[in-house]
């Protein structure tokens, strides 16, 4: 006695439904492994940027004390200002990465959330979808 056409429908409808649902969770996690290498990579980006930008206002500055040195005006005010202008610069152009950064972040977290909500919506249309057949499906 084997099983009939009912039930062989109904357990190829669960399998498949278990595949989907598998398939759907592996595409989750693998979009959450990739936004987190994504936002290393950002990180990594920026703090590049900021020594870039250390580096440059430490040549700058060194060059400024050098030339005012030189020229005889080495402790003056100005010197003073154009050193601090320059800490100042090398503040805001930091505050602007992060905040871009930030927002990069957010923008890459509602992506993935979306993609996952989508993948979920799909897999649970599959489930209804199979479900519905089950339901309605004559053998006889």
């Amino acid at each position: 006695m084997g099983i009939g056409i009912g039930t062989a429908f109904l357990i190829g409808s669960v399998l498949s439904v278990g595949a989907t649902v598998a398939t759907t969770v592996a595409a989750n996690n693998s979009r959450n492994k990739a936004s987190k290498a994504q936002k290393k990579l950002e990180s990594l980006r920026a703090m590049q940027q900021r020594r870039a930008q250390i580096q440059e206002k430490k040549k700058l500055a060194g060059m400024a004390v050098n030339s005012a040195y030189q020229s005889g005006g080495g402790g003056d005010s100005g010197l003073a200002g154009y050193t601090g202008a320059l800490t100042s610069q090398l503040a805001a152009n930091s505050s602007f990465l992060d905040q871009g950064l930030q927002l990069s972040d957010r923008i890459a977290d509602a992506q993935n959330k979306a993609q996952s909500i989508q993948a979920i919506g799909g897999a649970a249309n599959s489930v209804i979808n199979t479900a519905t057949k089950a339901a309605t499906t004559k053998f006889s």
